[in-house]
């Protein structure tokens, strides 16, 4: 997406520690202090508040470099965004991820307690940083890729994270699979009050799960899409899903190397259209202006870009 509107821009890294996981790295990247200084490193310091916060969670395999992109592009359109790399043992191997609480995401599991580990210690140490005072962590929004979508999804709303003013998610759902221990193709119900599901029709990350059987027979992609904003989104005040017609698994990246956990699903996950990446971005910086009460007619930016010929929209309510 082309930098427009911000002559500099702030970054910020800090460690925070995931009782019971480990520690993640983040990034916080934003509007600069018109006219300051940089640091003798480089850095320059986050412009006076109040800033609002879109927080990144990536998919697991997928390292928070691929959507350092998005970060640009949200603090270009006046935004603190904020992203993790997290290193989780899930199975056998360790790997990057969004930071999976699996006791609270299986079954028997506290249907109060996140399912993503990390956005509570998280936002807790925004909000005990001084340098980034400037943030405003009274309603934030998630944005989520794969299992990062899924998590955030599901973590909104729960005990201890403070207020989710919406989420946009790509390749991600609410429908249970085989892997999950919860019953094969139920939905599992978010309390986001707006919600934008992205998805690609090329997803080979997505279709391989569908032909293992993992979410029962005879469904498809869209399928899980709808579902989710069918059964699992019905008390949002604004729920859409939607289909680009020509991206894989990882449109919303940029610089993948086709490695990490699903990868060699994609017909060639290192083919990525800049067109469909930049219209991601795009969604996401007009849902969060949406979100945070930053247009007269709500959703009405989402609603045109919607209407793109590279888009296929699933479910709306």
């Amino acid at each position: 997406m082309g930098q427009t509107g911000v002559v500099s821009l702030s970054i910020v890294f800090l460690p925070v520690d995931v009782p019971g996981t480990g520690v993640a790295q983040v990034r916080v990247v934003g509007p600069a202090e018109s006219g300051s200084l940089p640091s003798p490193v480089g850095f320059r310091p986050l412009r006076s508040g109040p800033i609002p916060v879109v927080v990144l969670c990536n998919g697991v395999g997928c390292p928070p470099e691929r959507t350092h992109w998005l970060s640009v592009a949200l603090a270009n359109a006046g935004f603190a965004a904020v992203s993790y790399g997290l290193l989780q043992q899930i199975g056998p191997t360790t790997t990057w991820s969004p930071g999976v609480n699996l006791a609270a995401a299986g079954p028997g599991g506290d249907p109060e307690e996140p399912t993503c580990s990390v956005l509570v210690p998280l936002l807790h140490a925004l909000s005990q940083t001084a340098e980034l005072a400037s943030l405003d962590l009274d309603r934030v929004v998630l944005f989520g890729h794969s299992a990062g979508g899924s998590v955030a999804l599901t973590s909104a709303g729960r005990r201890g994270l403070g207020v989710v003013a919406g989420v946009v998610t790509y390749g991600a759902h609410l429908v249970a699979s085989s892997m999950s221990g919860l019953p094969v193709g139920s939905v599992t119900p978010s309390r986001v009050p707006a919600v934008l599901l992205l998805g690609g029709a090329q997803d080979g990350v997505v279709q391989s799960s569908l032909d293992l059987g993992r979410y029962g027979d005879n469904t498809t992609r869209t399928d899980l899409l709808r579902l989710s904003v069918e059964r699992g989104l019905s008390d949002a005040s604004y729920a859409v899903a939607a289909e680009l017609t020509n991206a894989g698994h990882f449109a919303c990246t940029e610089g993948y190397d086709g490695l990490g956990s699903s990868g060699h699903l994609e017909t060639d996950a290192t083919v990525i259209d800049e067109t469909d990446r930049n219209l991601i971005g795009a969604l996401t910086i007009a849902f969060t202006r949406a979100v945070l009460g930053r247009e007269s007619i709500p959703f009405s930016s989402v609603d045109a870009l919607l209407q793109s010929s590279q888009i296929q929209i699933v479910s709306r309510h």
